[in-house]
């Protein structure tokens, strides 16, 4: 049995594996806190991250590139929510100390720690993921050479790719060698 794994599948996969990989990475760093990646804030959303990068993994593996679609979106929405509900906090809590300690002594001390609150690598990788998923999804790598066979496509699943160079047959008349998708023969100008 041969195992045949196309660069569209190992695009996903690899898509699927930063992914996983940003699910466990730091997304914000805080002064007391540490480091918290979206696996160990207390949501569901690193394990929801975690849990569809491996059905990712698994649809490549099987070559389902339609079902990556929508793990590939649905990643990316909790992304862009979490990002984004996590950028406005930060934005808020600072506006809040601002109004609130506003002639206080230790206003100082409560910006420097808001400002150490910073955002980390762990989005990067995620948004990468999800971008890598999203074109191995939607866009195929395919080689020139090949082409695929169309009786060949069975279950909603994607043909195995041949090299139309190597499939050939003799001409009736002359005896020479022509493509197996050709009617006429290139050296005696023959239907086939």
């Amino acid at each position: 049995m041969e195992i045949s794994i196309s660069k569209q599948q190992l695009i996903a996969l690899f898509g699927a594996i930063l992914l996983l990989i940003g699910a466990f990475l730091p997304v914000l760093s805080a002064p007391i806190v540490g480091s918290v990646s979206l696996f160990n804030n207390g949501k569901s959303d690193g394990m929801i991250i975690a849990g569809l990068a491996v059905i990712a993994i698994v649809l490549a593996a099987l070559n389902y590139m339609k079902a990556i679609r929508i793990v590939a979106v649905i990643s990316l929405v909790i992304v862009i929510v979490d990002f984004y509900s996590v950028y406005s906090r930060i934005n808020k809590m600072k506006e809040e100390v601002t109004s609130k300690l506003g002639d206080n002594p230790f206003q100082g001390l409560a910006t420097t720690m808001l400002d150490s609150v910073q955002l980390q690598y762990g989005w990067v990788v995620l948004f990468l993921g999800c971008a890598v998923l999203l074109v191995s999804a939607f866009f195929k790598v395919v080689d020139p050479t090949e082409r695929r066979v169309r009786s060949e496509i069975t279950e909603g699943r994607e043909s195995p790719v041949i090299n139309s160079a190597l499939v050939v047959r003799k001409c009736k008349f002359c005896d020479a060698d022509m493509p197996s998708n050709s009617l006429k023969c290139n050296a005696c100008g023959s239907i086939n």
